[in-house]
């Protein structure tokens, strides 16, 4: 079978010519490459379905006469379940596979844990994880803690989330960590279509942009994947299999999906993995076609960055009302949003973060471990707003509880933003 059969990709020469660039950067297996990564820790392979774990960074102290008094938050969902049916299509292909009697042992053997994984699925797809309630909990009591003066007092939080329900599960378990630290909190929750806009921005479902991004991904994934050794493990008739299939790119998307919503539910699988179903060679492959596929999609790539990132203006705006209403009126000691990647990752882009925000072609993406490492379950920006006895009012920005800093916007002092200057990059005024 060799190479999955082609498709006519619109981009597909280019991303051929980038793949010759990137390529190098990982195929000696250099230390500290992707694939070096990916074979040490295969969890790094799965990037939007990674776990969360907060960024340990030096803290910078406000300055002397500083306080924190409001915080501005936009968090995705925790660790969940596959959102989608069809991204368990393997275990169809497999089971059919079985009914033909085409298995290999090491594809009985995949198969059954297949079964287990879409077993644990049944009537919970999308749903928030045991992990990613904990997740929220975690990053409420930090925030907490790294900021007491905010909520210690008592005041009204603003609580949003997005319509679907692992972000109201998310949003429920943040709130109960707060409460329980501060029960004073008078807490506000509103979500409905209205705010979606706001809350998703959507570019996965724009057409001008998300078609072309997928269709280049999935040549990606045509020209670099050879998926004939896979199926001679798993299939003791792999042309067979093939027509069983069907859709070849949909099958090792699918099984690679397989694979990643196993750490997040190592509470409901008791820690099951199928971490052999692909080599390591064959795991960087789809791998970095995954990548690509997300950060065109969502992220300030070059290809189509500048289409996505333009959705998360709404959002943007968003977060300077509130905090320009909350300096105007008080009252309000924190606004928490609860959404998705695809609400926070353009918003990165928008307004310029380092790392997550940086525009590279789609191809080379997964050597950017600064881009593809800030995007977990529960990934959150948070902003923390401080003001001195004259209301001067400063904004430090943390990244999943990193320092952050942006691109071509001064600090005030160490990772601090005046919030005039912060409030016009929010506005579209000052480049990202």
């Amino acid at each position: 079978m060799g190479r999955l059969p082609k498709a006519g990709g619109i981009c597909a020469a280019a991303l051929v010519a980038a793949l010759s660039i990137s390529a190098g950067a990982w195929a000696d297996g250099a230390p500290g490459d992707f694939a070096s990564a990916v074979a040490g820790d295969p969890e790094l392979s799965t990037v939007i379905f990674r776990r969360y774990k907060p960024v340990a960074t030096h803290e910078t102290s406000a300055p002397a006469g500083y306080h924190p008094f409001y915080i501005s938050h936009y968090g995705r969902h925790g660790s969940r379940y596959q959102s989608e049916r069809d991204n368990c299509y393997a275990v169809r292909v497999m089971a059919k596979a079985d009914a033909a009697g085409i298995l290999t042992d090491e594809g009985r053997a995949l198969f059954a844990k297949l079964k287990t994984i879409l077993d644990a699925h049944e009537g919970m797809y999308g749903e928030l994880s045991a992990r990613g309630a904990a997740e929220h909990r975690g990053i409420a009591r930090r925030m907490f803690e790294r900021a007491p003066g905010v909520f210690g007092g008592g005041g009204k939080v603003r609580c949003t989330a997005s319509t679907y329900t692992r972000c109201a599960m998310s949003l429920a378990n943040f709130v109960c960590e707060l409460k329980g630290l501060s029960p004073s909190l008078d807490f506000d929750f509103t979500t409905g279509e209205r705010i979606m806009k706001k809350m998703l921005c959507s570019p996965l479902k724009r057409k001008s942009a998300a078609a072309d991004a997928l269709d280049a991904a999935e040549q990606m994934l045509r020209d670099t994947f050879d998926a004939k050794p896979l199926m001679a493990r798993l299939f003791t008739d792999p042309s067979r299999a093939e027509e069983i299939a069907g859709d070849m790119p949909m099958f090792v998307r699918s099984l690679f999906y397989m694979f990643a919503a196993c750490r997040p539910l190592e509470t409901e699988l008791g820690g099951l993995t199928i971490d052999n179903c692909f080599t390591k060679d064959e795991l960087v492959a789809v791998a970095r076609m995954m990548d690509a596929r997300w950060y065109a999609l969502m992220g300030n790539s070059a290809e189509f960055g500048d289409k996505v990132v333009a959705y998360a203006a709404p959002l943007a705006e968003d977060l300077a009302e509130r905090a320009d209403e909350v300096l105007a009126h008080g009252g309000v000691v924190a606004d928490l949003r609860f959404g998705h990647d695809a609400g926070l990752w353009p918003l990165m882009g928008l307004i310029g973060v380092e790392g997550v925000g940086d525009r590279v072609p789609m191809a080379e993406v997964a050597d950017h471990e600064e881009i593809i490492s800030s995007m977990p379950m529960a990934a959150n920006v948070q902003m923390v707003f401080y003001r001195n006895d004259a209301s001067n009012v400063i904004v430090k920005i943390l990244l999943n509880e990193g320092e952050a800093r942006l691109r071509g916007l001064e600090t005030v002092y160490g990772a601090f933003y005046r919030w005039a200057d912060l409030t016009a990059r929010l506005a579209g005024r000052s480049p990202a």
